[in-house]
């Protein structure tokens, strides 16, 4: 009997350690992440218009009346970077900006297309300026300018406005570029310009490393 069980005993150890050789693979695989957590992971290398202007007939005018148009598909999966370096150049220019109702005493109720479309609220609101500044912390310049945020409807006597925006995004950096106009009833003056603002994303923050605008 013991002539029977030797051979019987040695087939099994050999079964034993196939077994553990095929199951060793799966044991030592690394666990897949499935979401990224860094920002620079969020971009895309790619170039998008974001707004335009379009004339749009306008019932209380009764006629076409030039307008801001939004990428409403961009602005669904737009990342906090983005978000980031958009909202700051708007802070600066009008995107037809009106009240939402009546002006309260505290002005702080202007709604913004492009503040909107961000999501980031009142034109100057805590919830916008904190936002921006979270981003851009590691920006002096941009953090002192955002000091003095403008709250001006699309009514006010001076004002600017965008003509068009398109955002280019590679590796870390995004870049912003836009044309623009501005007017002075009361001294009835006109102007327009281009404007390009390049920021690197660094983690989780935003820095403005380059500011060229062109007067036309």
């Amino acid at each position: 009997m013991k002539k029977l069980y030797l051979p019987f005993l040695l087939l099994l150890a050999a079964c034993a350690q196939i077994q553990e050789a095929e199951e060793e693979p799966a044991v030592m695989q690394e666990p897949v992440i499935e979401n990224a957590t860094s920002s620079e992971a969020l971009l895309q290398d790619t170039t998008v218009t974001v707004l335009w202007r379009e004339n749009i007939y306008n019932a209380d005018a009764k006629d076409s009346v030039s307008t801001i148009t939004l990428n409403d598909s961009y602005f669904k999966t737009i990342s906090d970077p983005e978000r980031a370096a958009i909202g700051y150049v708007a802070t600066f220019v009008g995107s037809d900006c009106d009240w939402d109702g009546e002006a309260n005493e505290s002005f702080s109720n202007l709604n913004c297309k492009v503040i909107d479309a961000l999501n980031l609220g009142y034109q100057c609101s805590d919830k916008h300026l904190s936002f921006l500044r979270h981003w851009l912390r590691n920006t002096p310049k941009a953090l002192e300018r955002l000091e003095s945020c403008p709250v001006v409807p699309f009514t006010a006597t001076s004002q600017k406005t965008f003509t068009s925006l398109a955002v280019t995004t590679k590796a870390d950096t995004i870049k912003v570029n836009y044309e623009a106009s501005g007017m002075n009833l009361r001294e009835e003056a006109f102007w327009e310009w281009t404007e390009e603002l390049i920021f690197k994303v660094v983690d989780d923050r935003l820095e403005l490393v380059s500011q060229q605008k062109t007067e036309k």
